[in-house]
């Protein structure tokens, strides 16, 4: 008995170790934590496997029940929610930019706009940075609407950041000033071509709405974008934040 329950612990600690693996080498892996760990989740379920072998090999005679239960719970809530990403997505991937143009900036309309997201966006207004915030900016991101934004002819231009993983993922963005408003739909993505300019009455502001894909938000209380262009359906291939760049060129 003792050796069926060693077995059991070894081929769960084994399947946990190569699930760890497979997630660290697939595109799902940004809908749990930032790409930059992947190099650990792969490591470390690398080390799983090898203990996981180890103990198909030996079949140790001393094995603890309450320990193989842990196990099975994690390997349970893996099958369960491994494959349905937690992160509730409201968006159409069928209007996802599959060809992302590298350069730093974008032409229209006889215009020169300089490529940012919002999160960089959002330090670079609160920061004070005046010469570099007040220029011409190509944004995207999702739509924030609550019905005091409405009645201010706002949208809130959001894009969710990851820190470490789905558990942080915080809504950063900018209030953009557009009387056609009620055109737009929460969740919508959009592209966004203006340039800032200083937000009177700061303090009037309401709370900033919440996407589904994070816990919180916030908006920038320095600035407001007048725009030129707002056109819906600009996704972009990884719509998540990872990495804010304080200068040139900006993360878009």
């Amino acid at each position: 008995m003792k050796k069926l329950i060693g077995l059991a612990e070894s081929l769960i600690l084994l399947g946990i170790g190569l699930y760890m693996v497979y997630l660290s080498l697939s595109e799902a892996y940004i809908l749990f934590l930032n790409p930059r760990y992947r190099w650990l989740t792969g490591t470390a379920g690398g080390g799983l496997c090898i203990l996981a072998l180890a103990g198909l090999w030996t079949r140790p005679n001393t094995v603890r029940p309450g320990r193989v239960l842990l196990f099975a719970v994690m390997a349970a809530i893996i099958a369960v929610f491994g494959q349905a990403p937690y992160i509730n997505s409201s968006v159409n991937t069928d209007l996802i930019e599959q060809y992302e143009d590298p350069s730093p900036t974008l032409e229209h309309g006889g215009k020169t706009y300089t490529k940012i997201n919002t999160g960089e966006l959002y330090f670079l207004a609160n920061e004070g940075a005046d010469q570099e915030v007040f220029q011409d900016f190509a944004i995207r991101g999702q739509v924030g609407r609550t019905p005091e934004l409405d009645q201010m002819g706002y949208f809130a231009l959001l894009r969710v950041n990851f820190v470490c993983c789905a558990a942080d993922a915080t809504a950063m963005g900018i209030l953009v000033a557009y009387p056609d408003v009620r055109n737009l739909e929460p969740g919508q993505w959009v592209r966004v071509l203006g340039h800032p300019e200083v937000l009177n009455n700061p303090e009037k502001l309401p709370l900033p709405p919440i996407l589904n894909d994070a816990f919180y938000s916030t908006v920038s209380k320095k600035i407001v974008i007048q725009p030129d262009d707002v056109t819906p359906g600009y996704r972009p291939a990884k719509p998540y934040m990872f990495e804010l760049s304080a200068e040139k060129p900006y993360n878009y």
